[in-house]
């Protein structure tokens, strides 16, 4: 939905992926932004793992869009259960000059060059990546709960969401974690995990156990 500066109360739709019969859903939107410096591009983010850009100049209401930012499937030599739920995108950001774009899903951070579609420049190995074909300069995100994916997914973690950050200068890259721990990333050095006490009602899994019991 897109607000009518004019009328700050009327609201109308210019993208809706939803199908006419919702017993067909399997994807939705989870996330979306504007280019920083060129208003009219819109960028979405799916629970399927694309990223998709639209130009709002060529249709006030958007089907397809212009530009669809997705890894292959054929990239994973193996998939698994939890494949599907692990590369929805959350969240995902323009660097400032807009040549970039930084997407986090539950595991990982990705940074993908616009003028790329088919796979990211940089891409964090985990247990779930690590067979990624031409995949770059590692960024672990809380890959300690990789082992750990049963009981994420029957509590329902592992829907949890997560955003991101990159620093003016695009160099520098923040996301959240669990525990009240905020990860920053650098290009050319290790992750540094920040942390604050955690609240007192606040889920913890800086040290999952096992058994759910």
């Amino acid at each position: 939905m897109a607000p009518n500066t004019p009328r700050e109360a009327q609201r109308y739709t210019i993208i809706d992926i939803k199908p006419k019969d919702m017993t067909g859903l399997t994807e939705i939107i989870t996330s979306g932004t504007f280019h920083p410096t060129h208003c009219h591009t819109l960028m979405y983010t799916t629970s399927r793992g694309r990223m998709c850009l639209h130009d709002l100049r060529s249709s006030a209401v958007l089907k397809e869009p212009a530009r669809n930012f997705e890894i292959a499937e054929t990239a994973y030599p193996t998939k698994h259960f939890f494949s599907e739920i692990l590369t929805s995108i959350s969240d995902a950001k323009f660097t400032n000059e807009g040549r970039y774009v930084l997407s986090r899903d539950y595991l990982s951070l990705k940074l993908w060059d616009v003028n790329m579609e088919h796979k990211p420049v940089q891409v964090p190995l985990n247990h779930f990546t690590t067979t990624l074909k031409d995949a770059a300069i590692v960024f672990p995100v809380q890959t300690h709960l990789s082992g750990h994916l049963p009981m994420l997914y029957h509590n329902n973690a592992l829907f949890d969401r997560f955003q991101c950050a990159a620093s003016p200068d695009g160099k520098q890259f923040a996301t959240g974690s669990y525990s009240n721990n905020t990860i920053i990333q650098s290009r050319k050095s290790d992750a540094v995990a920040l942390g604050a006490p955690p609240a007192p009602s606040q889920f913890s899994m800086s040290k999952p156990n096992p058994d759910p019991k």
